[in-house]
C-alpha cells in the first residue's frame, strides 16, 4: 500500500497492485481521487519524483497540486481531451481553478464546450456554462458547442446550450450548416424540437431544407 498525503495532512490511500512508475500513480490518483495529472508533484521526502521513476514498494509521499499559466498546454489538453470529453468534473473544476483557459483549444483543435457537448456530457456541459465557457465559440473545424450536440443527437445538451442564449442559427465556419441542419441532416428528431422552440430558423441553410421540413413534421 502506498500513501499519498497532501500538504494538509489528508490522506489518499492506493492499493500500490501492479503500478510502476510515478505516472502510473498519478493516472491512479486521477482516476480514484479526481487530482488532474499535469497538476501534480510527488514527493519522497525532499526528493520530487518524476513521472518515469520508479515507484518505491512501501513509502509515504507528498501530494503538491500546482497552479498554472492560463496558456499551460499540458492543462488544456487535459482539460478537454480528458476532463470534458469523459465527464469528469472534479479534474475539470481543479484545472480552471489552477489558472487553465476554460476557451482554448486541445491539438485537436477542440474546445472543453464543443468536446463535452459533442460527448453528451450534460453535467460537464452545465457546469463548464456556468464557468463562462464562450457558448458560441468555433472549434478548429468551424464548428459549434451547439452543431456538435445536435450533430448527435443530445438534446438535453442542446437544451442547456439555448437556455444558455447559445445562437442556433449561428452557422458553422467552413459550411455554412447551423444546429438544425445538422440534426435533420442525421434524422434528431427532438433535437429539432428544441432548437424550432428557440427560434431556429428552418431556411437558413437551402442545402437542408427539404430535410429540415420533414424532420419538423414528424
Amino acid at each position: 500500500m502506498l500513501r499519498v498525503w497532501s500538504t494538509s495532512g489528508e490522506e489518499f490511500p492506493v492499493h500500490r497492485g501492479e503500478l510502476q512508475d510515478v505516472a502510473g500513480l498519478k493516472l491512479r490518483l486521477r482516476a480514484q481521487y479526481g487530482f488532474p495529472f499535469c497538476l501534480q508533484q510527488l514527493l519522497h521526502g525532499s526528493l520530487l519524483l518524476e513521472n518515469a521513476s520508479e515507484l518505491p514498494f512501501f513509502a509515504d509521499l507528498q501530494l503538491v497540486l500546482l497552479a498554472i499559466s492560463a496558456g499551460s498546454r499540458e492543462a488544456v489538453q487535459e482539460l478537454v481531451a480528458y476532463a470534458a470529453l469523459k465527464g469528469n468534473v472534479r479534474v475539470a473544476r481543479l484545472l480552471l481553478e489552477a489558472g487553465a483557459d476554460k476557451d482554448s483549444m486541445d491539438r485537436e483543435g477542440m474546445t472543453a464546450l464543443n468536446s463535452a457537448s459533442w460527448a453528451g456530457n450534460v453535467d460537464m456541459v452545465r457546469f463548464l456554462l456556468a464557468a463562462g465557457c464562450n457558448k458560441d465559440l468555433r472549434d478548429s473545424s468551424g464548428l459549434t458547442a451547439l452543431s456538435r450536440a445536435c450533430s448527435r443527437g443530445h438534446a438535453e445538451v442542446g437544451r442547456l446550450l439555448v437556455q444558455a442564449q447559445a445562437d442556433p442559427n449561428l452557422p458553422d465556419a467552413n459550411d455554412g450548416m447551423t444546429a438544425l441542419s445538422h440534426a435533420s441532416a442525421s434524422g434528431q428528431v427532438e433535437v429539432a424540437k428544441v432548437l424550432l422552440a428557440a427560434g431556429a430558423h428552418k431556411d437558413r441553410n437551402r442545402n437542408h431544407v427539404r430535410s429540415t421540413n420533414r424532420l419538423t413534421k414528424a
